[in-house]
């Protein structure tokens, strides 16, 4: 299940279920860093083209982290409980749609 957040708020004093992501998008591709103030667990995050292509990976990142940035541009950013992402790599099509009516 996917669910879409504000994107400034991401996942502060959220807590995802384990098969649940939080996807962030914007306008136009750019390098989007991220925090992890107030997220209490720690987190994979992978940053997507407009193609949806995986272009930057971080994982295992500990909460209060104050700056994780990549080191290319994206349109889309997937937060994920730690340990989700393992097998997904760079260049790997994501698939996923907004479910909210």
């Amino acid at each position: 299940m996917y669910k879409f957040y504000n994107k400034y708020l991401g996942l502060m004093f959220r807590n995802l279920k384990d098969n649940e992501v939080a996807v962030l998008k914007f306008k136009k591709e750019g390098y989007y860093p991220i925090h992890t103030f107030f997220v209490f667990y720690p987190i994979d995050v992978l940053w997507l083209n407009d193609k949806k292509k995986v272009v930057y990976i971080k994982r295992n990142i500990k909460p209060f982290n104050l700056k994780v940035s990549p080191n290319k541009k994206s349109k889309y950013i997937l937060e994920f409980k730690a340990g989700f992402s393992k097998n997904m790599k760079t260049e790997q099509r994501i698939n996923f749609y907004n479910n909210k009516k």
